[in-house]
């Protein structure tokens, strides 16, 4: 059973750690406590070793997973959508190198996400000058 796995769990105050406490609290479950750590890469690399197991966003273990280091486990409730949004004031002037990002993320930031992550296609909404992107 799932509940019975040793979890890794990010810091307090991550919001990772507040995601795995309210889907825990939900299921009337509270995890066993493996380890706390304070990087996604440490969590990836200790769960590579056999610590346990976490709950961590899929854009951070796609590369992982896609090559068998890691696997996604089939839980019912998952995957927990969360959205991404890049926004910027609407009258900003962006410096070059930020508006090369900002005209990166808007014309291919969704569709490179979605390649990494192997989802369908996510729809991409404006808002007057500012724009949010919200991924899967």
């Amino acid at each position: 059973m799932l509940g019975e796995e040793k979890f890794l769990l990010r810091e307090r105050g991550s919001g990772t750690r507040l995601l795995v406490q309210r889907l825990f609290s939900a299921a009337g479950l509270s995890p066993n406590r493996g380890m706390e750590i304070g990087s996604n890469e440490t969590i990836k690399q200790a769960v590579i070793a056999g610590l346990g197991i976490a709950l961590i966003s899929t854009h951070t273990v796609a590369a992982e997973i896609n090559d068998g280091r890691l696997t996604a486990l089939n839980v019912t409730g998952l995957p927990v959508v969360r959205g991404w949004f890049v926004v910027k004031r609407q009258h900003k002037r962006l410096l070059p190198a930020a508006q090369a990002l900002w005209d990166y993320f808007v014309a291919d930031g969704v569709k490179v996400l979605d390649e990494l992550l192997r989802t369908k296609p996510v729809r991409q909404r404006r808002q007057s000058a500012n724009v949010g992107i919200a991924v899967r």
